[in-house]
């Protein structure tokens, strides 16, 4: 079975492939435009994994949890400003790759 990454990878070049050549160009038009657009793509990525989407989760951009014990499974940032994408960069480096929450620690399902 192909990896969590392997299959977000699949599902958001899958879904950026259907967005209108029209539309990926208005979305640069803002920063409000292109955040739109990202929430729209990352959206149907995070449901095509079964995962729930939340924006602005721990002070990243995106996020996609799990549905049942709401653990987060993929962080995403995007960043308007290029010159800044380094300060992302090292937020996403502190997330600890692969980290497992034992069974016991997690929130109980209801």
């Amino acid at each position: 079975m192909p990896t969590l990454l392997a299959r977000f990878q699949e599902q958001f070049l899958s879904r950026i492939a259907r967005v209108e050549l029209s539309e990926l160009h208005a979305s640069w038009a803002s920063d409000v435009a292109r955040t739109v657009l990202y929430r729209k793509i990352l959206g149907d990525v995070a449901e095509a994994l079964k995962l729930k989407f939340e924006p602005e989760l721990l002070i990243v951009d995106f996020a996609m949890i799990a549905p049942v014990d709401r653990v987060p499974q993929i962080f995403i940032e995007s960043e308007n400003a290029a010159w800044s994408a380094v300060q992302e960069v090292r937020k996403l480096c502190c997330i600890p790759v692969g980290a497992v929450v034992p069974a016991a620690l997690r929130a109980p399902v209801v």
